[in-house]
């Protein structure tokens, strides 16, 4: 919306299937998937993989039914025929985070926020079914990309470039 009204020159999304195709453009900037993140002496971090089945009887922080995120997140639940029994509902990232270590809960977001909270008590784990994301940089069709913009989304392509590369060496 704000790239749109000329607010803001660009914006970074995970899921531009809602953007204005008249007036903006999406290009995909990286790649990354959703993840289950807890405190670390939460009983759930024994486990290396997430199912929903696992939540059950776990405090849910959840992303917001609807959001893009969230509706991943609830088509994953339905997979496997199960009810999303979550605590508390959020549409951001970050705060679902913040939440999950406030109550000891758990929390599915992109791996990004969660690699980012690493440092403050909280753990992620692979989760399945597994949600992939691409990221994209959202640009209004109508204002040409300055040299600053051009470098910036450079930028965040090499830096989700180099984040794969370091997630995979991780995994072997």
């Amino acid at each position: 919306e704000f790239v749109e009204r000329g607010v803001a020159d660009l914006g970074f999304v995970f899921s531009p299937k809602d953007i204005p195709s008249h007036s903006l453009k999406a290009q995909p900037v990286g790649l990354g998937q959703m993840v289950c993140v807890m405190p670390a002496d939460h009983p759930l971090a024994q486990l290396s993989v997430i199912r929903p089945l696992d939540l059950h009887g776990h405090r849910l922080v959840k992303l917001e039914s609807g959001s893009p995120l969230g509706t991943l997140i609830d088509k994953s639940f339905q997979q496997f025929e199960e009810e999303l029994p979550f605590s508390v509902e959020t549409r951001y990232c970050q705060t679902a985070c913040d939440i999950a270590r406030a109550i000891s809960g758990v929390t599915i977001v992109d791996e990004l926020t969660a690699n980012s909270n690493l440092n403050h008590g909280l753990v992620t784990r692979k989760y399945i079914p597994q949600i992939n994301l691409i990221a994209h940089v959202i640009l209004s069709k109508s204002r040409p990309v300055s040299i600053p913009m051009k470098k910036l989304i450079s930028q965040v392509e090499a830096s989700f470039f180099d984040y794969t590369m370091t997630a995979d060496s991780k995994a072997n």
